[in-house]
C-alpha cells in the first residue's frame, strides 16, 4: 500500500513539472504544419480545423501525393484511478498512410508475387513499419525465401529519401505448417511431452509464433535474414545503445557456467530464451569500439532494472 502511495505521489509530482513545463496548450495548426515539414519534408495543406479541444491538420505529401493527418489536443492524465488534470498529446498518421500508400500501390505486384510463390499477408500485420507475410505449407523455405526478397524489392522502389529504411518483412510459415509440426512432435511414443518444462511454451502464442518464424527482411538491404543474422543485427543495435561506433566481430557459443553469473539473477521469460542450467549454452555476441572489445550475451540478467538488461561486461571494459 505504501508503495502504491509513493508511486501515485512521484507520478504527480512528475506530472505537475511537466503541466508547468509544456504550459497546458495543445500545439496551433501552424506549429503542427511547421513540425511535419521538419519531420517527414515538404508538404501541402489540404485543410486545418482549429478549436477549444485542439488543432487538426490534413497534408499531402509533395514527394509521393499521399495525405496523412496531423493533430494536438488536451489528454486526460489518469494513474492509479486518480485524475492529474491533463497534458498536450500530438499524433502524426504519417507512417500509417505511408504504409498504406505503399499497399495500394503496389497491390497488383505484392499478389503477383504471392500469387507465384504462395505466400499471403498475414492478419497479423497490425503495425506499420512492420510485414507478416505466411508460406503455404506445400511451398519450400528456398522459395518462399526467393518470394520474400522480390516482395521487399518491390517495396524498395517506393522507399524515397530513405523514409521506410527500417521497415521489416517477416516471413513465417502458416497455421497448417504449425499443427502438422505439432502433430508429429505428439506422435514420438518415447517422449511424454506432458511432463517437459518446454512443451507449456511451445503449446504458447509466443512458441508458435517461434516455431513458424524462418526470417525476415530489413529496408533499404533487400536481401534475406535467418534467425542467426537477424540475432546478430538485433545485438549490435544493443552494442550500438552502449556505444553508436560499435562493429559485429563474431560470436560463439560457451557454456552458462563460463559467465560466473549464478542463475538466481537470470530473468526467465516464455517470450525469448534463457539459461536453465549451469551446462546450457550460451551465446557471446561480440563488439569492437574505440580499440576495445567487448560482448552482450543473449540473456537477461536483474541489475536492479524493472525488465532485466542483456549480460555485458561493457562497463568493465570501459569503465
Amino acid at each position: 500500500m505504501r508503495d502504491k502511495i509513493g508511486r501515485t505521489i512521484l507520478a504527480a509530482v512528475i506530472v505537475t513539472s511537466c503541466l508547468c513545463m509544456t504550459g497546458c496548450k495543445p500545439k496551433g495548426a501552424n506549429a503542427l504544419i511547421r513540425q511535419a515539414k521538419r519531420e517527414h519534408g515538404p508538404c501541402d495543406v489540404v485543410s486545418r480545423e482549429t478549436n477549444e479541444e485542439g488543432s487538426v491538420v490534413v497534408l499531402r505529401d509533395q514527394l509521393q501525393g499521399f495525405e496523412y493527418q496531423v493533430s494536438s489536443y488536451m489528454a486526460d492524465i489518469n494513474i492509479d484511478g486518480s485524475s492529474f488534470g491533463s497534458l498536450p498529446n500530438t499524433t502524426d498518421t504519417f507512417d500509417w498512410a505511408l504504409h498504406f500508400y505503399v499497399l495500394d500501390e503496389a497491390a497488383d505486384d505484392l499478389d503477383a508475387v504471392c500469387d507465384e510463390y504462395g505466400l499471403s499477408l498475414s492478419d497479423d500485420t497490425n503495425l506499420c513499419d512492420c510485414y507478416w507475410y505466411q508460406v503455404d505449407s506445400s511451398v519450400s523455405d528456398e522459395d518462399a525465401i526467393e518470394g520474400i526478397e522480390k516482395i521487399a524489392e518491390i517495396m524498395q522502389e517506393y522507399n524515397l529519401e530513405s523514409r521506410m529504411d527500417g521497415w521489416t518483412i517477416y516471413l513465417e510459415h502458416d497455421s497448417e505448417w504449425l499443427s502438422a509440426y505439432y502433430n508429429e512432435l505428439m506422435s514420438d511414443p518415447g517422449h511424454d511431452y506432458y511432463s517437459d518444462p518446454e512443451y507449456e511454451h511451445l503449446l504458447s502464442p509466443a512458441g508458435g509464433g517461434q516455431l513458424k518464424h524462418i526470417g525476415s527482411v530489413r529496408l533499404p538491404d533487400t536481401s534475406f535474414r535467418d534467425e542467426a543474422k537477424e540475432a546478430e543485427d538485433y545485438y549490435l543495435e544493443m552494442a550500438q545503445m552502449k556505444n553508436e561506433d560499435a562493429v559485429f566481430i563474431r560470436s560463439e557459443q560457451r557454456p552458462f557456467s563460463d559467465t560466473g553469473v549464478s542463475l538466481v539473477y537470470v530473468v526467465e521469460s516464455y517470450d525469448q530464451f534463457y539459461p536453465h542450467s549451469e551446462d546450457d549454452m550460451v551465446t557471446y555476441y561480440y563488439f569492437e569500439a574505440d580499440g576495445q572489445e567487448f560482448f552482450i550475451c543473449n540473456f537477461l540478467v536483474n541489475n536492479n532494472v524493472e525488465y532485466g538488461e542483456w549480460y555485458s561486461n561493457y562497463d568493465e571494459v570501459f569503465n
